[in-house]
């Protein structure tokens, strides 16, 4: 490892699957492209043995040494701080000794350190990266260390009252025990021999012979039991561990090691190196991360836990009756109960059962374990815990968890640990407690320093609680309790507090009750401040009012400040840059304004700056390229003019750098190529403009890389990616860039998401989309817009096994769609497929059938022709979310396979020429379906859906068909119409619709808000249903251009929300509804040519539609806007000269024959009544005709007789 020397890191060539790296307490997962970055050495949890070698120091690249949970001895060596880059050192559990090396505060990147458990003695070295790491716990079990953060004091006195008063080694006490013996046992015979006159020389002689006899038994029992000289464990020990190990399942070997008869020598066993008795059993496993709840799931770290196979915890273990530390936790223990018989471990000082599994209630036998110091039983499965009296068992307590134990039923919880005189440390997150008491008398929390009650149910005034009074408290967490009212001045009483954590007290339930207002004025007292998070409370102030609250005396010690979502206002102060030791420092979601100052600039120790979701204005300050700490840096959606600063370049330690959605200008610098170490680049939603420099190339670590929306030009080439082997997310959309590569180009990154909209990639498709993406990350991939002019190429359904999402819509993709799969391949992983706006033709191939997965298709405004494939396998279809083939010229019936989508919500086969019945079924196989638009197709047969199967339906678009029948009154039970509309999650192209007599188009996510029915152009008849008014939240009703008749009902106006109604071209009569007038949404309104009669309503809003053509065609109608007064004798008038109604004319042509004929007949009867001369003359005048018409016919029928 020589080359470790010189370089942090080595360049590799390897890529693949995920490997898990144990650092800084915690088990992280990295690919094998991460681990370039990474120089490490884990020989931990082994039986390693000797002295830490002094060329360790030699490795000065090294990042994180890991040596803990061995058996090395001997001093750490005094060079270690030559390791200037390291950031991770554990020694845990060893017997090294002596002391810490002074060197060690030489180490400025230290950010984990744990010494914890071994025999290490004296002066903890002071340092400024040292005292950032202000944990006690990675010294404990080092009773001869002393100095801060440890409360021991240096005095020789102290530091040998703790060694040789608390915590004697097993070897002191067999020594200490034999001596004590011979000394005794000397005097006694010396007294006995003197009172008998035995000479002083027999004396002697005599004492001699025993001392011989004595040291030669303890050499003989000390070859008997030490594993050092050659000797095995305690026989009945190592047989009680096999026993032990044998309950066990241990799929991945962890305890191959114990075999053999030296027990001492397996991994996770530690014997007294005098007695040879086990005093340690260390099975945790560290393969597993600590949150989450996995007991009786699955997780990432299964393979590696024990698993217990028996109904209970092997008793054999009571045999270690000298066992001193057990830790069976992040283990496997199936929900059994605790036993009991762990009461009886007297000897025990440490026990982990964490995260392991057990179930039923705590036994209260854990009491009996006086010499306890720590216990650590929380987040397992245990059942209500109502009793916590067996604390009292437990006095030398100083470290308890029980988190996430469900102690709701607990009373006087409070009680129960102030009986704990010992205890320096409390956890109690998560373990839904529910009460507490305002104070504490007689109050034994003396030592208590470390206080954890975060994410409990208090809901209660944070005011008066018992913890003001703990004076010696460290660290006190309070976030996520449900706290209200206002923030104690009791909290400046707490002199020696470092850390307060009272975040995430905002809760609106059961009422707006939250923690709220300013830090009292009392906090200056707090000198020893070093992370205040603030995060969520109703702060409601100006930030530089809540930061001259500050203590002054801690600003060179304050580390950490987390104040986002916290309601402050105002400007930063420009005295911020006081705060010299300020590391992290999160304000964001705020609503702070004005610049940022340049002081930020001297906050040189700052690692983590989180600005985003303000209302910050103006530049960049140039001082932000001092602040080369930095790791991560946020400024994003704000309201920043600038251009990015030269400066940015010497931030060479960022790995995240966000300066999105604000309105930055300018080139990108070149200085970007320095930035090496980033893996997140979003510089999204801005005005840049210029080329993109080749040094992005150069980010070798980049994931995420965003510049969509923003106004780049110019041309990408290999060279922008030719470094760039990690890069998993791409956005480069809604700029003018134009990728132009080098035919078979292959990329050397395989994206998850990549998005290219309005990017120039064509005229001919890309070849080396194929190879950007990889199946196994299930990626999304967005072309569309893409400027590509060509036909789908032969190897598409090849490229579309490789993709999760696919978008190549609004291209001019000619061609039709391959037939037939390629012989062996599957697409089992397409979910997305969106084609539409394209020039497709030809025929959906019956290949379709086999995208089984498929969640959504859209293929709408292209040119395919015949039908719609009816896929007759049993399951085809239930994937579906969205359809939308609208816009094309398919032919044939309804699809069948749309009787198994049961998880459609949007379906939109509109303008094509599909023919056939409506199906009765689509409610009842449909039945979360939101949007339905079968509009311009030749459909016919009845509207008889059962619409009370449908509670999700509000968007009804079936206009322009041959529907027949009545309008089902089921229409009024469409519960999703009955109400406003929220969100929803379906995405993609827009769709056309008839709204206001305007045709409109909408987005997917658009027509969520849109709650419609549109009936018109059909053949509906019969009246409109009453019900009709039950669906309130209609904003649009159009039932046009049917033969419906009857009233309007007179309930309409109760569609309170209603904004356009044509009900035009139909049969209807009667009056307006005067409840028309109710409506103050409406702003589109036609009735026109429907035979409606009497005053149109006046209304506020109907006043507003002032367009007499909306009432057209209606001749009974009067009023404004219509010029016809509604005076009777004008309306008479005009009824009965221009416009009487068919029924009328009728009767008036019957009555007015009748009466002609009468009156005409009456006058001939009269004047041949009264005149003799008039009815001679009339009769001889109908004689005449009469023989005049016969002599006529005689002669032609002689004529025709003649001629025949």
């Amino acid at each position: 490892m020589e080359h470790l020397n010189q370089y942090g890191g080595i360049a590799n060539n390897y890529s693949g699957y995920n490997t898990s790296v144990f650092i800084k307490d915690q088990r992280l997962d990295y690919t094998y492209r991460y681990t370039n970055e990474m120089v490490l050495i884990d020989l931990s949890c082994n039986s390693l043995t000797g002295h830490i070698p002094r060329q360790i120091s030699l490795l000065k690249g090294l990042r994180s040494l890991n040596l803990s949970g061995n058996k090395l001895t001997g001093k750490i060596p005094d060079n270690i701080g030559a390791l200037r880059r390291l950031e991770s050192l554990d020694l845990s559990y060893n017997d090294l000794a002596g002391e810490i090396p002074s060197s060690l505060s030489d180490l400025t990147f230290f950010s984990s350190l744990n010494m914890s458990y071994n025999n290490l003695s004296g002066r903890i070295p002071s340092g400024q990266q040292l005292q950032t790491l202000n944990n006690l716990y990675m010294y404990i079990g080092n009773p001869g260390l002393c100095g801060p953060p440890l409360s021991t004091n240096c005095s020789t006195n102290r530091t040998n009252e703790i060694v040789y008063g608390e915590h004697y080694d097993t070897s002191h006490d067999t020594a200490y025990l034999y001596l004590s013996i011979s000394a005794g046992f000397v005097v006694g015979l010396w007294a006995v021999l003197l009172a008998q006159g035995a000479t002083a020389t027999t004396v002697v002689l005599l004492f001699f012979l025993v001392f011989q006899a004595q040291s030669a038994s303890s050499f003989d029992r000390a070859n008997a039991t030490t594993p050092a000289i050659g000797g095995s464990c305690v026989p009945n020990e190592q047989k009680a561990l096999i026993s032990f190990k044998n309950s066990f399942l241990d799929p991945s070997g962890r305890l191959s090691s114990w075999r053999g008869e030296d027990c001492c020598r397996w991994k996770g066993v530690r014997c007294d190196s005098t007695t040879g008795h086990v005093i340690e059993l260390d099975l945790r496993n560290t393969f597993i991360t600590s949150n989450g709840d996995w007991c009786g799931g699955l997780n990432e770290g299964d393979g590696h836990r024990l698993t217990l196979q028996i109904d209970e915890m092997s008793p054999s273990i009571v045999e270690l009756q000298h066992l001193r530390y057990l830790d069976l936790s992040n283990n496997d223990f199936k929900g059994t109960s605790l036993p009991s018989f762990i009461g009886s471990l007297g000897n025990l000082r440490y026990l982990n059962i964490s995260i392991a599994c057990f179930g039923g209630t705590i036994p209260s036998q854990i009491g009996n374990l006086s010499n306890l110091h720590y216990l650590d039983i929380g987040s397992s499965i245990y059942e209500s815990v109502s009793d916590l009296s067996w604390l009292i068992g437990l006095p030398l307590l100083r470290y308890l968890d029980m988190s996430e134990v469900d102690l709701s039923s607990v009373r006087n919880w409070v009680y129960a640990v102030n009986k704990l005189p010992a205890l320096q440390v409390l956890v109690l997150s998560e373990c839904q407690l529910n009460s507490t008491v305002s104070t504490l008398p007689n109050s034994n929390l003396t030592h208590l320093e470390v206080l954890d009650l975060s994410d409990n149910w208090f809901y209660s005034p944070l005011q008066h609680n018992w913890f003001w009074d703990l004076t010696t408290l460290k660290a006190l967490y309070l976030s996520g309790c449900d706290w209200f009212g206002s923030i104690p001045h009791a909290l400046g009483n707490m002199t020696a507090l470092e850390v307060i954590d009272l975040s995430s007290n905002y809760h609106n339930y059961p009422s707006n009750n939250y923690l709220e207002g300013s830090i009292p004025s009392t906090l200056k007292n707090l000198c020893n401040l070093q992370e205040l998070d603030l995060y969520g409370i109703n702060i409601d102030a100006p930030i530089s009012e809540l930061m001259e609250r500050l203590p002054k005396c801690s600003w060179n010690k304050l580390r950490k400040m987390d104040l986002h979502n916290a309601n402050l206002t105002g400007e930063l102060p420009i005295w911020i840059g006081n705060l010299t030791s300020l590391g992290y420092l999160d304000l964001s979601q705020n609503m702070i304004g004005g610049s940022i100052p340049g002081g930020v600039g001297k906050l040189t120790s700052l690692n983590y700056l989180d600005l985003s979701q303000n209302m910050l204005v103006g530049h960049l300050p140039i001082g932000m390229g001092y602040l080369t700490s930095l790791t991560i840096l946020d400024l994003s959606e704000n309201r920043l003019v600038s251009h990015l600063p030269v400066g940015i370049g010497s931030l060479t330690g960022l790995t995240r750098l966000d300066l999105s959605q604000n309105m930055l200008v300018g080139h990108l610098p070149v200085g970007m190529g320095n930035l090496t170490g980033l893996t997140f680049l979003d510089l999204s939603w801005n005005r840049l403009i210029g080329n993109m420099p080749v040094g992005i190339g150069a980010l070798r670590n980049l994931t995420v890389l965003d510049f969509r929306q923003n106004r780049l030009t110019g041309v990408l080439s290999e060279q922008h990616f030719a470094n760039l082997k990690r890069l998993e997310f791409l956005d480069l959309s809604g700029n003018s860039l134009k990728l132009y590569f080098k035919e078979g180009w292959i990329p050397p990154f395989r994206l998850m998401e990549g998005y290219f909209t309005s990017c120039h990639l064509g005229p001919q498709f890309p070849t080396w989309i194929r190879w950007v993406t990889d199946r196994a990350n299930q990626p999304t991939l967005d072309i569309s817009d893409t400027g590509i002019n060509d036909d789908l190429p032969s190897w598409f359904w090849t490229f579309l096994s490789n993709v999760y999402r696919l978008d190549l819509s609004m291209n001019q993709l000619r061609g039709s769609l391959p037939e037939k799969l390629p012989a062996n391949l599957t697409i089992p992983n397409l979910k997305v497929l969106r084609l539409h706006y394209n020039q497709i033709s030809g025929t959906i191939p019956a290949c379709f059938c086999q995208l089984s997965g498929l969640v959504e298709i859209n293929l709408s405004h292209n040119r395919l022709t015949g039908e719609i494939p009816q896929c007759s396998m049993d399951t085809f279809g239930w994937s579906f979310s969205v359809i939308d083939m609208s816009s094309n010229n398919l032919s044939g019936k309804f699809p069948s396979f749309l009787r198994n989508a049961g998880s459609l919500y949007f379906l939109d086969l509109s303008y094509n020429k599909l023919s056939g019945n409506m199906p009765t079924w689509i409610a009842e196989r449909m039945p979360i379906l939101e949007v339905l638009i079968l509009r311009s197709n030749m459909f016919c047969g009845n509207l008889s859906m059962n619409f009370d199967e449908n509670d999700q339906l509000h968007f009804l678009d079936i206009a322009h068909n041959n529907i027949s029948g009545t309008i089902p009154s089921s229409l009024g039970n469409l519960t999703a119409m009955k109400y406003s509309r929220g969100d929803s999650n379906y995405t993609g192209a827009s769709i056309s619709m008839s709204i206001k007599n305007q045709e409109l188009n909408f987005t997917f996510q658009s027509t969520n808000y849109i709650v419609l029915i549109d009936l018109s152009y059909n053949s509906l008849t019969g009246h409109i249903p009453r019900e009709i008014s039950e669906v309130k939240g209609l904003q649009s009703l159009n039932l046009s251009g049917n033969q419906l008749n009857g009233k309007i009902p007179d309930n309409i106006g109760a569609l309170r929300r209603l904004e356009s109604l044509d009900l035009s071209y139909n049969e209807l009569v009667g009056e307006i509804p005067s409840s028309l007038s109710d409506l103050t949404f409406l702003s589109s309104l036609n009735m026109s040519y429907i035979n409606l009669s009497g005053r149109i309503p006046s209304g506020q809003q109907l006043q507003t539609l002032n367009n007499l053509y909306m009432y057209i065609g209606n001749p009974g109608l009067c009023g404004p806007p219509l010029p016809t007064n509604c005076s009777t004798n004008q309306t008479n008038q005009i009824i009965h000269a221009e416009h009487d109604d068919a029924s009328h004319d009728t009767t008036y042509l019957y009555l007015s024959t009748s009466a002609g004929f009468a009156v005409g007949l009456w006058a001939v009867f009269c004047t041949f009544l009264f005149k003799k001369a008039w009815r001679i003359a009339y009769f001889r005048l109908n004689d005449q005709i009469y023989d005049k018409i016969y002599v006529q016919m005689a002669i032609s029928k002689a004529a025709l007789i003649r001629k025949f």
